[in-house]
């Protein structure tokens, strides 16, 4: 049975989740996976306020934000030509679990759980991505 979170916190800026996930037993919330794993021992940061969740082409670089679930970064990607890295994404997105988790899991999510079987990890890996962090 998932515990009960200690505490809720929904911040509207970064400055103020970063003070937040700065005390000890305090974990983000961006998709809920873990949360629902009852993973959680603590209070929680819910993350969605923030605008994390954009998904940017720029000069044919793709910024992909933290809380934007895999699904959405899934049809995001299904408009460009086959044999590309996004073909290469798309195909570990499938690897992540089922259509629910997916549907939840968001990028972030899947790169701080730092999982290592992860299909997904390993492309971004493979693509040499970039993690920008704050």
């Amino acid at each position: 049975m998932p515990k009960k979170p200690d505490a809720y916190h929904r911040p509207e800026t970064l400055n103020e989740a970063l003070q937040l996930l700065a005390k000890p037993d305090t974990f983000a919330l961006a998709g809920g996976t873990h949360l629902l794993a009852g993973d959680v021992d603590g209070a929680v940061v819910d993350l969605q306020a923030l605008g994390l969740n954009q998904i940017e082409w720029t000069n044919g670089r793709l910024r992909i934000g933290a809380t934007t679930p895999l699904t959405e970064l899934a049809h995001a990607l299904a408009d460009q030509p086959d044999e590309t890295p996004a073909t290469l994404l798309q195909t570990a997105i499938a690897y992540a679990g089922p259509n629910t988790c997916r549907n939840a899991a968001t990028m972030g999510g899947v790169i701080a759980s730092r999982l290592p079987d992860s299909e997904l990890l390993a492309a971004l890996l493979a693509l040499d991505a970039e993690l920008a962090l704050a």
